[in-house]
């Protein structure tokens, strides 16, 4: 009804109110006669008219019974079912164990024995599990995010998983694994930025988050390469050559860059569209100025890039010999990632949170090690 209806203010509410007063005790009468099969459509028509604090109190009972479950699971008392998981992990992954449930010191040693397989000569041990409660999604719903840290005689693990409850039930909705070379960080709201070394000259990225709802969405990745304008040799080094230049060129070009592939298809997936791979390059803003790594990489660098458009043009070296049909400036990229983000629902909030605040877990349980007689560290 809108004001041309001549009704409004208090009157107009007392009216609504005692229209769906009506509503509701005709809907209950009908019910009753029909009997005891349509009692849960008279609820749900009740509660859509409930008071919005009702709302809010049962949502923050549901959060302390999840937070309760949480503290049993990680108090070995109640199991977790492994949720289906797209190959998140390029050294182990839960693919093969989706839908079974295991206790927390069950979960450890599960992926200790996957480890180790059958080599009897490997030794690994239980360093610590880690633990921090976030809020994916921001909703206001709380989730337990773990890392559980498995070093072995030759290389170490780090399996990171995101858990939530379902209905009274927990169910895995993340996993990821690192190495020594490569890390992985989540924030308080379930964003998730990692990175890794592939040698001296290259890194790679990669973006994602777990929305409210326990959904796990790939944003993007990224791989990178150094490459360079030497002002003595008068070359151009990188994207595996080496690339004689004139005097003009290295005059206007001279610099250190960063080559960039960006991914935009979720790993392992299957899924396929055009445009997945998209080149790029950058320059830097100040050589051997690097951003701080400690807390995670949030962009799809890790130095400051210089803002510069004309690096872009037809006659730079750059674009002669790494661009192409799939070349973007990098403000294009980033519009790209901006309408992927808008897509999954991540925003500014979810990406800008603090990072989770870990906590070392007093483990109550010794794990079997699986290490066929070598045992576990001590």
């Amino acid at each position: 009804m809108d004001q041309g209806d001549g009704v409004s203010g208090p009157f107009l509410q007392e009216v609504i109110f005692l229209k769906n007063r009506l509503t509701a005790f005709f809907l209950i009468g009908i019910m009753l006669l029909a009997g005891c099969g349509k009692k849960e459509a008279v609820s749900a028509d009740i509660s859509e008219s409930t008071d919005g604090g009702e709302v809010e109190e049962s949502a923050e009972e549901s959060g302390v019974e999840a937070q309760a479950l949480y503290e049993r699971f990680l108090n070995n008392e109640v199991p977790v079912t492994i949720g289906r998981h797209v190959a998140q992990g390029e050294y182990f992954t839960f693919e093969n164990y989706e839908g079974k449930e295991y206790t927390l010191e069950e979960l450890v040693n599960c992926i200790i024995a996957d480890y180790v397989g059958d080599d009897d000569t490997v030794e690994i041990w239980l360093d610590k599990i880690e633990y921090a409660y976030i809020d994916c999604g921001a909703d206001g719903e709380p989730e337990l995010a773990l890392h559980i840290d498995t070093p072995m005689s030759a290389e170490g693990w780090i399996e990171y998983i995101i858990i939530k409850e379902f209905d009274g039930k927990l169910k895995t909705v993340y996993s990821g694994v690192t190495w020594s070379r490569s890390y992985i960080h989540i924030n308080e709201y379930g964003y998730i930025y990692g990175d890794g070394s592939g040698g001296a000259a290259s890194h790679s990225f990669n973006k994602s988050f777990v929305d409210g709802d326990g959904k796990w969405h790939f944003i993007y990745s990224d791989s990178t390469e150094l490459a360079w304008i030497s002002e003595e040799d008068r070359v151009l080094y990188g994207n595996g050559g080496a690339y004689e230049l004139s005097e003009e060129e290295v005059a206007k070009y001279s610099g250190e860059y960063i080559l960039i592939d960006f991914h935009f298809n979720t790993p392992n997936s299957g899924e396929y569209y055009e445009g997945d791979t998209v080149r790029s390059y950058g320059k830097f803003a100040k050589e051997d100025e690097f951003l701080d790594w400690e807390h995670g990489y949030r962009g799809y660098c890790y130095c400051e890039l210089d803002d510069d458009e004309s690096i872009y043009d037809e006659d730079c070296p750059l674009r002669k010999y790494y661009g192409g049909e799939d070349f973007y400036t990098l403000s294009e990229v980033e519009e790209m990632i901006a309408d992927r983000e808008a897509e999954v629902g991540l925003t500014e909030t979810i990406k800008n949170g603090a990072e989770a605040e870990w906590k070392e877990l007093e483990i109550n349980f010794e794990p079997y090690i699986a290490s066929y007689g070598l045992g576990g560290r001590g």
